[in-house]
């Protein structure tokens, strides 16, 4: 019997749930490079196509996003442009080809307010709900931290007395973003080179900021207002019934296991995708014995 295919479903003027993973289920983003990389790609094309986004959370395998469409055209153009130019670069860097997500994104269309905030409080709960943090406004890659503060993960910077290398880093940052360009690897890289850890982590804080585009306050029109909106993430992961999202219930502590063992040991992640499966299967055997990973994880990571 042939598979019955979802169509999607758009209500204009609607809350749009959208949902991309792997095309191979695996991992996609191993670093905060590659989620940069996708977060300043996402602010440029959001831009463009005058898309008003609610929700963005990158997880290891796959990412949410919240968008208010006027039109159906704009966000998947939105979406095409952005996947597409982020795997371009992503394919380069991890010496792989071809498309890096599946085609056929999960999407949904969310109409009342009822609805949309339990779809807000399940994208911004992704990191509770895999042990990744204990509260929704703790998590740096759901980005609500960065609604109060400008350095929530990092010491301010002091630009009184700043670095010679982190001011350097600071102006490729402003230079690409009055362009209205996204970041490169390339970019991050020549940014993040030279940088010790507190500057590296004070880097991330500040491309962040310097590309939100996220709209925390068309978020916060279905709430009293930001407190109650926390109040009401810490109080229920919300729900999506309408997307079929892959679901497995062990943490993704363990991808950040996997790692930490792997880097300790010297291994390149840019060579991920291309090991023999004899290698794999070598690397698996490791990981199992000495990680708290589980088999499918693993199998995720290495691909």
């Amino acid at each position: 019997m042939k598979k019955r295919i979802r169509r999607k479903v758009f209500v204009r003027g609607a809350i749009q749930h959208v949902y991309q993973r792997a095309k191979d289920k695996g991992v996609v983003f191993y670093d905060s490079l590659d989620r940069l990389m996708y977060f300043t790609t996402a602010s440029v094309m959001a831009a463009k196509y005058e898309l008003t986004v609610l929700a963005v959370s990158i997880m290891f395998t796959h990412l949410h996003q919240a968008i208010a469409i006027r039109g159906r055209r704009e966000m998947e153009k939105y979406i095409q442009d952005t996947s597409s130019v982020f795997a371009r670069h992503y394919n380069r860097r991890y010496h792989r080809h071809g498309a890096l997500f599946k085609p056929n994104y999960g999407s949904a269309s969310k109409v009342g307010a009822k609805r949309i905030r339990e779809t807000l409080a399940y994208i911004y709960n992704n990191h509770v709900e895999k042990g990744l943090c204990d509260k929704a406004e703790e998590s740096r890659w759901s980005f609500i931290p960065y609604f109060h503060s400008n350095h929530p993960f990092s010491e301010p910077i002091d630009y009184l007395k700043p670095g010679k290398r982190l001011m350097r880093s600071i102006k490729i940052v402003d230079k690409h973003r009055a362009a209205n360009m996204y970041l490169k690897y390339k970019d991050l890289n020549r940014i993040f080179c030279g940088l010790d850890d507190i500057e590296t982590e004070q880097m991330i804080d500040y491309i962040i900021v310097k590309y939100m585009f996220i709209d925390f306050e068309a978020a916060i029109f279905f709430y009293n207002n930001y407190d109650d909106m926390l109040r009401s993430f810490n109080a229920t992961t919300g729900s999506e019934r309408d997307i079929p999202e892959e679901f497995i219930a062990v943490p993704d502590t363990y991808y950040e296991d996997i790692l930490f063992l792997l880097k300790k040991s010297g291994f390149n992640l840019q060579t991920v995708y291309n090991l023999t499966q004899e290698r794999k299967g070598q690397i698996a055997k490791s990981l199992l014995i000495n990680s708290k990973a589980r088999d499918h994880q693993i199998k995720k990571f290495l691909h």
